[in-house]
């Protein structure tokens, strides 16, 4: 063989090693740099960390344990599978996300959602990274001509699926010029928790504004009368305790008979849901909304307010008095209003504890206390266990709050450190007094000097 033949034989092997895909097994703790037409799989209970440095990657991951997956300005964009599976049952997913962060689904064959799972008592757990700023997840699925899924897909009746914080984008993928299949739900699981973040609902129709036929996407098509705009999520039980739950887009879409048209950028022009879709939230038989409120595009509606109770014109940013019904429900028309809250600390209770509102003259005010109502030794490993105390004083309807929960320690010679960092459940015996719960931290042998510090967040 001569040298010339040697050399071009050698750049072939090389051009196509780099094609190969391959199957990679995390490691818990370590972080990875995804890389293209890779799969991953994460088969430990542990917390894995997974970046992209904020390029898109077409890569897939499967998840088989009870996982936290830190997202950091991690983008996939998946052309071939489903880009996230949680596949093995009574499983919980923590996603935590810090930075810019996306998980699409461009496949134009087949309609994968972002997140799935078909695996039965699976929980997924949305969230921002403990201490992270402008943490956001942009979430979009694919569509073909005949069908698209819910971006995040639990099949089973028995899964759950929580929003604990964090800026959330939810697009669905509409329906492609001539279709007659519906525009998919947000979310598709058995029970489906918001408990504080913000989460805005899109709809990003796949196709070119010169593919878009006329007599397609018809705002009359696009009412919820004709089944033709599903539910925003489609589950059994809902609960919504604290968070906003918007929408926004580059266009709002229409409801009633103006068109719905396309732009000339592909792929990208994004639509609001019109207020008419915001009000069908939900195909639950079981729905608890105590908090929180949901923001459309001409009205607002909120939760937690004292029931029949006049609320001053203070605590909106439209400036206009409203009054509560029965369950403590109020509605706003105007453009996007929103809340006005008298301290930030108020706002934090509010949207962290979920505590109750109380309207005043100069805005909103919340009320809770959050400490330590007593130590114990375990006699065992003679670790410290916190009894914490949460005392939330208008609360009157529920027996349990469940939040994360960071505790801090430092001695005389130790510096400020976080020894728990966990999301546990306060209970009380009755819908008055105060609720408690038990925190296990590490031995120390200075306990005498040892002080903690409790924190609440979401």
């Amino acid at each position: 063989m001569t040298l010339r033949a040697l050399l071009f034989a050698t750049c072939i092997v090389a051009f196509f090693t780099t094609l190969q895909a391959a199957t990679v097994t995390l490691s818990p703790g370590a972080t990875t740099k995804l890389a293209a037409g890779n799969t991953y799989q994460a088969t430990t209970d542990g917390t894995y960390t997974l970046t992209t440095n904020g390029t898109p990657v077409n890569a897939t991951i499967k998840v088989s344990a009870n996982v936290t997956l830190i997202l950091d300005n991690c983008h996939i964009a998946s052309t071939t599978n489903y880009p996230l599976w949680l596949s093995d049952s009574n499983k919980t997913l923590t996603i935590l996300f810090k930075q810019s962060n996306q998980i699409i689904a461009n496949s134009s064959a087949s309609p994968f959602s972002p997140i799935y799972a078909t695996a039965s008592n699976s929980t997924l757990i949305l969230a921002k990274a403990p201490g992270a700023q402008n943490a956001t997840l942009f979430l979009r699925g694919s569509v073909t001509k005949d069908y698209a899924n819910p971006p995040i897909y639990f099949t089973s009746s028995t899964s759950s699926v929580i929003m604990r914080s964090g800026d959330i984008t939810i697009a669905t993928s509409a329906r492609t010029a001539g279709t007659t299949s519906l525009i998919p739900s947000l979310i598709s699981t058995g029970t489906f928790k918001l408990h504080g973040g913000t989460l805005t609902a899109q709809m990003r129709p796949r196709f070119k504004a010169s593919e878009l036929a006329d007599s397609d996407l018809i705002g009359s098509k696009l009412q919820n009368v004709e089944g033709v705009v599903s539910p925003l999520f489609n589950c059994t039980s809902f609960t919504m305790t604290s968070g906003l739950l918007t929408t926004a887009g580059d266009k709002v879409c229409p409801y009633g008979d103006n068109k719905l048209v396309a732009t000339t950028q592909a792929y990208d022009t994004s639509y609001a849901y019109a207020q008419t879709h915001l009000n069908n939230l939900t195909s639950a038989t079981t729905i608890s909304q105590t908090g929180g409120s949901i923001c459309g595009p001409t009205a607002a509606t909120f939760y937690g307010f004292p029931p029949n109770t006049s609320i001053p014109s203070a605590c909106f940013s439209t400036g206009k008095s409203v009054t509560s019904d029965e369950n403590g429900k109020v509605r706003v028309n105007g453009v996007s209003p929103t809340l006005c809250y008298a301290t930030p600390q108020s706002q934090a209770i509010a949207e962290v504890i979920g505590a109750p509102l109380i309207p005043t003259e100069n805005g909103i005010l919340a009320e809770a206390a959050l400490g330590i109502s007593d130590i114990q030794i375990d006699a065992e490993t003679l670790a410290p266990i916190l009894i914490l105390a949460l005392d939330i004083p208008r609360d009157t309807t529920s027996t349990e709050k469940t939040l994360p929960i960071q505790v801090l320690s430092d001695t005389t010679d130790t510096p400020s450190t976080v020894i728990f960092d966990q999301t546990i459940t306060f209970t009380r015996a009755s819908t008055s007094g105060h609720f408690t719960a038990k925190v296990s931290c590490p031995s120390t042998a200075t306990l005498g000097s040892t002080r903690y510090l409790i924190r609440a967040y979401n």
